[in-house]
């Protein structure tokens, strides 16, 4: 019976020691990871990098890994433009534990997702841009379902106006319903000068944004790839 119990508590005892080491290289391998990352894309800050799937360590040996999440609150693109709440999923990854070691990953995923959301405070500063000096002081919030609304001046006169926000293809585009417009011949002279398109980011590595969700903390963009090398 002594020697039973004995051997419990020693398998207990490797249990334990094997889950402290299965976190502890976790842990090192998602920093390493968050610092390339970061590194290489420019970031200000590092984002947070989880590996899923248990145990880690027979997937940091075989090098192929089943899911990698990076979140990020805050990110930009090439265009300047924030993204808050950004939100990567990487699945079937491949990610070599030499090339790991030596500090160059070339990281082989087999789909990749992507969320992010463009807060208002940038949709209006893009819009202004866009519409040109007859307009001042541009506010853009969410009024309802796929629609935002936009206030502000024209020419010194207030203006107040519901836009409908899709993506087609790779263009966001901005106009005021049919129904609003003509509701008033000043509504269908500023509506004509609201409708506007603006070109999606450019993404890295072949990730195209595929979906728009209007929100009330801004433009929720989906975007997502296969079959992407990511070079370290």
């Amino acid at each position: 019976m002594r020697c039973l119990t004995r051997l419990i508590v020693v398998a207990a005892i490797i249990a334990v020691l094997a889950t402290i080491a299965d976190v502890a290289a976790r842990r090192l391998v998602e920093d390493r990871v968050a610092e390339q990352i970061r590194s290489s894309q420019g970031l200000t800050g590092e984002p947070e990098v989880d590996v899923h799937g248990w145990p880690f360590v027979t997937q940091l040996i075989s090098g192929d890994f089943q899911e990698v999440q990076v979140t990020s609150g805050r990110a930009g693109t090439a265009e300047g433009l924030q993204v808050d709440s950004v939100d990567a999923r990487l699945r079937e990854v491949s990610l070599p534990l030499g090339e790991l070691i030596s500090g160059t990953p070339a990281v082989e995923v087999g789909s990749v997702t992507v969320t992010g959301v463009v807060p208002y405070s940038t949709v209006s500063r893009v819009l202004a841009g866009q519409l040109g000096s007859g307009f001042s002081d541009l506010d853009v919030t969410h009024r309802s379902g796929d629609t935002v609304t936009l206030s502000g001046s024209y020419r010194g006169l207030p203006v107040e106006v519901p836009v409908r926000v899709r993506l087609n293809g790779t263009q966001v585009v901005f106009a005021v319903p049919e129904d609003a417009a003509a509701s008033s011949p000043a509504l269908a002279a500023v509506a004509r000068l609201v409708s506007v398109r603006v070109a999606v980011p450019v993404l890295p590595y072949g990730i195209r944004v595929r979906s728009l969700e209007v929100t009330d903390g801004g433009l929720r963009l989906g975007a997502s790839a296969t079959d992407v090398r990511l070079q370290g």
